[in-house]
């Protein structure tokens, strides 16, 4: 049995190539696939609420190629967590990994996934949108760069108020790709988004702070949101759910979960049949998704089932490379 803290898996992704993340996205597509034509994969979760200590706790368990359980404690601190992985023939206990930077890796991996299918590269100096400061926002931006590296100039981060933390999420990209231009813009302005090619929202919030009137309306607009995980919550306004319902379907990571879930599509009256699931697309054209319309809309959830399969390749590669602590006699 291993156990991989949060800073080697941070290494390991890291340094991941165009080639390296898409093969991630091959394993993700494919654990998304087998979710798509069973969804028994994923049993209900267990919620326990602890109102004694402030805390909510997380119990989220999968199986498909490899048996697991997502851990997640909420409290004052925001949420920590684990992924266990076991093995699918006899249960033994295979890896312990720390829950924050997989989370949202596999995250802005899954909102990648989409993208592949529609991304212009031949479209020069393109501009991502993200909103948030925190590591979904960090790693959805960092995970596009990384796979169109030669596509885009700049990136406006939108974040509540212009901090400690999001100067230090601008210091950091920066840094690391010195070519884009990174702007910081607080929520409260107008956020001029007519320019933005791609747009995520990873701000968990109960008012929409993505508005149709706000995009350019002759370019093609890629929204990922991911921020909203609770019936009140809203990242994008009514205008933009409908106008991705009247040019066909809505990406999602999954219809139960994110139809229960996403405040923005609970309150248009989403149905499974205004949806495609990720692990069906490629079965499908452009064409048949939003009948190739400039409008492209995405939410996602998240699922355990991501975290297992994901958190599976990272596992393998620790063991081959001696990364992390064996506990051999676990």
């Amino acid at each position: 049995m291993r156990i991989i803290s949060d800073s080697a898996i941070q290494r390991i992704l890291s340094s991941l190539s165009s080639e390296g993340i898409q093969r991630y996205q091959r394993v993700l597509y494919k654990a998304l696939e087998k979710y798509h034509a069973d969804p028994t994969l994923i049993p209900e979760r267990v919620v326990v609420s602890r109102p004694e200590l402030e805390c909510i706790h997380l119990f989220m368990p999968t199986f498909a190629d490899r048996v697991g359980v997502k851990t997640l404690g909420g409290s004052k601190e925001g949420f920590k967590g684990a992924v266990m992985i076991m093995n699918e023939q006899n249960g033994d206990l295979e890896g312990v990994l720390n829950a924050m930077t997989l989370t949202a890796f596999r995250t802005a991996l899954a909102s990648s996934i989409p993208l592949m299918k529609y991304f212009k590269k031949e479209k020069p100096n393109q501009v991502i949108t993200a909103y948030g400061n925190g590591l979904q926002s960090y790693w959805h931006i960092k995970l596009t760069l990384n796979l169109f590296p030669k596509s885009f100039s700049r990136v406006q981060i939108v974040v509540r108020s212009i901090n400690d933390k999001s100067n230090e999420l601008q210091k950091q990209l920066s840094t690391e790709f010195t070519n884009i231009k990174f702007d910081l813009v607080e929520s409260s302005t107008n956020v001029d988004l007519s320019t933005s090619d791609i747009i995520y929202g990873c701000i968990p919030s109960t008012e929409p702070g993505i508005h149709y009137e706000s995009l350019n309306k002759d370019e093609q607009t890629y929204i990922s949101i991911i921020g909203s995980y609770k019936p009140f919550m809203f990242e994008v306004d009514d205008a933009i759910v409908q106008k991705a319902l009247s040019n066909g379907k809505v990406i999602v990571d999954s219809y139960e979960h994110t139809l229960a879930e996403a405040g923005e599509l609970i309150k248009n009256n989403v149905k499974p049949g205004n949806c495609v699931e990720i692990g069906e697309l490629d079965n499908l054209t452009t064409k048949q998704i939003n009948n190739d319309d400039k409008l492209v809309l995405v939410k996602i959830v998240g699922l355990a089932i991501m975290d297992i399969s994901v958190g599976t390749e990272i596992l393998e590669q620790c063991q081959r490379e001696n990364i992390g602590v064996d506990v051999a006699e676990f």
